[in-house]
């Protein structure tokens, strides 16, 4: 995930920001991986429980 998602991310223009999933980045166990990456572009946080089993 993170050398795919740092790839476009410097690509894109620097007023791109990005949205943190709490279900898929925690799914994929990269939550704090996308962090990193994201630093300050990340603007806005879904907080959405997936109780361990599904997305739902």
């Amino acid at each position: 995930m993170g050398s795919v998602f740092a790839w476009i991310l410097e690509r894109l223009p620097s007023s791109v920001a990005v949205c943190l999933d709490t279900s898929h980045t925690t799914r994929g166990q990269q939550w704090r991986r996308f962090v990193d990456i994201s630093k300050d572009r990340l603007s806005h946080i879904h907080a959405n429980d997936h109780r361990g089993f599904e997305d739902r």
